[in-house]
């Protein structure tokens, strides 16, 4: 992976690596800086350094063989300084896997990355499943 071009591209190109093609090698080549941070919808899905993250990922690619197609995106960039920017947006998909249960997948999520030469990488990622029951004026 060449994780080159805006913040936004890149953030793309990585749900596109991790959900679509499974490739999770792209977590071993450099993307990830070492005070990664990572926030995921379950409560099990808690990584606090890169470590922690990498032993994550290593189970769920023990436990689970399927992918995903992406059915609609959406991304918005905010630079916070040269070296920072903050990517937030909407993914909608649908699984793609052979166990016969096919189920879809809905979240947002919120990227911190740093720039790093002609690259990016990840800070922090928070992924996370609006709750469809709460009222349009509660938080």
């Amino acid at each position: 992976m060449e994780p080159m071009g805006t913040a936004e591209e890149f953030v793309r190109l990585m749900w596109q690596k991790y959900l679509v093609e499974r490739d999770y090698g792209i977590f071993g080549s450099g993307i990830l800086d070492e005070r990664l941070s990572v926030i995921g919808t379950g409560a099990h899905e808690f990584s606090r350094n890169l470590e922690e993250f990498a032993s994550s990922i290593a189970q769920e690619c023990r436990e689970w063989d399927g992918s995903f197609l992406i059915k609609d995106q959406w991304y918005q960039t905010t630079v916070l300084s040269d070296e920072i920017s903050l990517v937030i947006g909407e993914i909608t998909a649908k699984e793609h896997a052979n166990d016969g249960f096919l189920f879809d997948l809905y979240f947002r999520f919120t990227a911190v990355l740093r720039k790093d030469g002609d690259s990016w990488k990840a800070i922090h990622v928070h992924q996370s499943v609006p709750d469809p029951n709460q009222a349009n004026d509660e938080f």
